[in-house]
């Protein structure tokens, strides 16, 4: 099983000639996703770049592809 927790913070303030403004958001997530069983869970790789977050799971070499040539 993977979870993923993650939370949200923002403030932004702001004026005017008569008026000031502030807003305040926040919020939390929780995902959780079951791995496959070919999956390698002590290999899995993480990161977050520019508000992205990547997961990297990696698979055992007996369910990758393999090609085989065919004989005419």
């Amino acid at each position: 099983m993977l979870t993923i927790r993650g939370e949200k913070k923002s403030e932004r303030e702001g004026t005017t000639d008569h008026r000031r403004w502030a807003e305040r958001t926040y919020g939390s997530l929780n995902r959780s996703f079951t791995l496959p069983s070919d999956a390698l869970a002590d290999r899995v790789e993480a990161s977050f770049t520019d508000g992205v977050l990547t997961v990297t799971i990696p698979k055992t070499d007996e369910s990758k592809p393999r090609s085989v040539t065919i004989k005419s």
